[in-house]
């Protein structure tokens, strides 16, 4: 997904590329593209104060919460990839104060909401599609 412009494309859910099999954490992925998709209304419709202050509380909250019981989730199933997530879900938390910082000093606008927007659709789209997809061989049947 890209925002450029009037062009800006909805994240859409696809069991076949993002589901892990694991319920819980494919319910938490659905809210946050729905999350995202929510920020790109607020764009299209001009309610940029309070579409990004509702996405910050909200990925403030929730993605913290479910980085750590995924985190939790790799090392108690011994996902081959668990350190790696971890570190993914650090640098993600670092850019996302970064980005709150920003705001928080120059307000929001439409060109930082882009870049934000730009940031967190590709990070958690290429996330689960390359870290989290992983969990799949966990599952048991």
């Amino acid at each position: 997904m890209q925002v450029k412009g009037d062009g800006i494309m909805a994240l859409e859910w696809s069991n076949e590329l993002y589901s892990t099999g694991y319920d819980e954490i494919d319910n938490d992925h659905r809210k946050i593209f729905g999350m995202v998709n929510e920020l790109l209304d607020g764009l299209r419709n001009k309610d940029l104060d309070k579409a990004m202050a509702d996405s910050l509380a909200f990925l403030e909250i929730h993605t913290i919460e479910h980085f750590r019981y995924e985190e939790k989730l790799m090392k108690d199933t011994r996902c081959i990839v668990c350190g790696q997530n971890k570190r993914e879900h650090l640098q993600f938390e670092k850019k996302l104060w970064n980005f709150k910082s920003s705001f928080q000093d120059d307000g929001y606008n439409r060109g930082n909401l882009s870049e934000f927007l730009n940031f967190i659709a590709s990070w958690i789209t290429d996330h689960i599609q390359k870290t989290d997809i992983h969990l799949r061989s966990t599952k048991v049947q």
